[in-house]
């Protein structure tokens, strides 16, 4: 190549380069609104890639753009709409005593028209920063709408669940008082049970905060006010939905009772044993299958909690059944399904032990989906039973507790 044809190429590369640099950022956000799009973008983009690799950089990015923005902002003058955006840029930023005075802001304003919204979000900006207290009137004027939807479900329940810990006697006065609303709310969505069983759940749960107390009589009560209401409604003619709900009135009425047998026609990793054998110990009950992901993903963290506290008493035992296949092979005996979960033992090198029981048992518990747990105290009474890998954030608190006691 020619010296001069170097030269050309030089320049033209040189020039090129010049454009890019010349070229001026564009300008920042003139609206908390603008600046809300701008920020939310690189999450939108992330969700259409698809992977929860880019989402997870997605929110990052959509973080510390919100904080880039938000010095460009005061909430004194700004438009009702543009308020209701500043408080959803301050959430985004994680910085929620901004979006908790953005919001309240916004609701003072007497033509404020998304009062709504806007309570949705300053209930949950509340419970982001354990403001419970400030959270309850907010939390009863949602209660007070005609029409619930999952937002202030979910968002009220979560409030109940933080109560029961400090304030039982509150929660199940926002329990009660949810519950019409919420069965009315439920036979909107009858044609899918499973949303409906979660729905239902979560209130007829908050029965139990009774037992709590110490309070046998309203435990039961509150029971019993919750299935006279559920009988008559046509969500009883989903057969899959009552059988949930049977499972959980099972489950609820056993917290605090004496734990029903388990009948082990097989011992995997452990010799053969009752719970009367292990009155005495705190024993976990890992209820599992072979075929259950979450189950198996659940191992490792159940593998240490029986190493932490094996010297402290706790006993667990993995509790399963037949279920006459093993992957993608059909009508097999059950000596290949007892060759599986002995592999799956080695697999994953476990320290405690497998139990196969009759289906029968497993009812006995109200376990009508996988993977759950039950946590039996050492005098033989259930203290937790769950199902759900939610279970995971407040298990090994509860051992804790229950192998300390003498």
């Amino acid at each position: 190549m020619s010296r001069t044809v170097l030269c050309v190429l030089y320049i033209v590369l040189a020039c090129s380069a010049s454009t890019v640099l010349a070229q001026p950022s564009p300008p920042l956000p003139k609206t908390p609104t603008e600046a809300l799009q701008r920020a939310s973008e690189p999450l939108k983009e992330a969700y259409r890639s698809g992977t929860f690799k880019d989402q997870a950089r997605g929110y990052e990015t959509q973080k510390e753009l919100a904080r880039k923005y938000l010095p460009l902002f005061r909430s004194k003058g700004l438009q009702p709409i543009e308020l209701l955006s500043l408080a959803t840029l301050y959430t985004h930023a994680e910085q929620y005593e901004g979006a908790e005075r953005a919001l309240l802001a916004y609701l003072s304003l007497p033509g404020a028209g998304e009062t709504l919204r806007a309570r949705k979000n300053l209930l949950q900006t509340y419970l982001d920063q354990k403001k419970y207290r400030e959270a309850l009137p907010v939390a009863e004027v949602l209660l007070g709408e005609p029409v619930y939807d999952s937002t202030i479900i979910m968002r009220v329940q979560a409030l109940i669940h933080e109560l029961r810990k400090s304030d039982p006697a509150r929660a199940i006065a926002l329990a009660e008082r949810m519950l019409p609303n919420l069965f009315r709310y439920a036979e909107t969505k009858i044609e899918s049970p499973m949303d409906v069983a979660s729905i239902l759940q979560s209130a007829f749960e908050n029965g139990l905060i009774y037992r709590q107390m110490g309070d046998d009589s309203k435990s039961g009560a509150y029971f019993y006010s919750f299935l006279s209401k559920f009988r008559p409604r046509p969500l009883r003619s989903a057969k899959q939905l009552a059988h949930i709900i049977a499972s959980s009135v099972t489950r609820a009425r056993l917290v605090g009772t004496a734990a029903p047998a388990i009948e082990g026609s097989e011992f995997l990793g452990i010799a053969k044993t009752s719970l009367s054998d292990l009155k005495g110990k705190v024993v976990l009950l890992d209820f599992f299958a072979h075929w259950c992901p979450q189950c198996i993903d659940d191992f490792p963290h159940t593998n240490m909690l029986q190493e932490k506290y094996a010297a402290k008493g706790l006993v667990i035992l993995g509790v399963t059944e037949y279920y006459g296949f093993v992957g993608a092979q059909e009508k097999v005996d059950e000596r290949t399904e007892l060759s599986k979960l002995m592999e799956l033992r080695k697999q994953h090198a476990l320290n405690y032990g497998f139990v196969v029981v009759p289906r029968t048992n497993r009812n006995l518990y109200g376990i009508s989906g996988l993977p759950a747990a039950c946590l039996i105290d050492r005098t033989g009474n259930i203290r937790y039973l769950k199902q759900g890998s939610s279970y995971k954030e407040d298990i090994e608190k509860l051992i804790q507790d229950a192998v300390n006691e003498k």
